[in-house]
C-alpha cells in the first residue's frame, strides 16, 4: 500500500507539467 502512495501523486505532477508545457507553447 505504501507503493501505491507516491505513484498517484507521480502521475497527477507529470500530468500537471504536460498541460503547463502545452500552455506555454500556445
Amino acid at each position: 500500500m505504501s507503493g501505491a502512495v507516491p505513484c498517484l501523486p507521480a502521475i497527477y505532477i507529470y500530468i500537471y507539467i504536460y498541460t503547463y508545457t502545452i500552455y506555454i507553447t500556445l
